[in-house]
């Protein structure tokens, strides 16, 4: 262990010292160098103070930074301790939105293959429903045509009918017409005279 101890000088308020260090001599030789710039600025600010004044007012400085950076580790830790269990509340909540998500997703699948399975059966029941149509518009336009084939066969035989009974009524109303187109000339004239 004495081959671990080093012994260096360093100068603190003006003052040479030796110290033992048994860390490395750098660390010691940056320590040493802060105490030393602490009781510069405090004998700066007030130099009516003496040296041994300022020692002990730097010494007070170095220990409320000691306590400050131990409460700030504190607090530091304390926010560590909070952002890790935010951080499992969050993941928490993620696996639960993941599977939330994922049954989501089935659900969806679910009733797309729904939706698939209606569109089939509704173009089947409408190809169904065309083909019904189409064939009733056919019986329709066939009835149809039989109708007025029908129609047109009786209006004929109609007409037909009457011409053979009725041969001469047609020339019966010519000289009716004319009989009466006479008596008017015959009428006018007589009104003339």
């Amino acid at each position: 262990m004495a081959d671990n101890i080093s012994k260096i000088t360093v100068k603190i308020g003006g003052m040479n010292y030796q110290l033992l260090a048994a860390e490395n001599e750098i660390y010691m030789r940056q320590v040493a160098a802060h105490a030393d710039e602490m009781i510069r600025r405090v004998m700066q600010n007030n130099p009516h103070l003496t040296l041994s004044m300022s020692t002990v007012l730097a010494l007070v400085n170095a220990v409320d930074e000691q306590y400050n950076a131990r409460k700030g580790q504190e607090d530091a830790e304390h926010k560590k301790i909070d952002a890790e269990k935010k951080l499992a509340e969050l993941k928490s909540e993620l696996m639960r939105c993941r599977e939330q998500t994922w049954e989501i997703k089935k659900d969806l699948l679910h009733y797309q293959n729904l939706c698939k399975e209606y569109e089939e059966l509704l173009e089947s029941e409408t190809t169904s429903d065309e083909a019904v149509l189409s064939s009733i518009e056919s019986e329709a336009v066939e009835v149809s045509e039989d109708m007025i084939s029908d129609n047109e066969d009786d209006t004929n035989n109609t007409i037909s009918e009457t011409e053979e009974f009725h041969p001469f009524e047609q020339t019966r109303l010519d000289d009716y017409l004319q009989a009466t187109s006479a008596e008017k000339k015959s009428e006018s004239e007589i009104e003339q005279e």
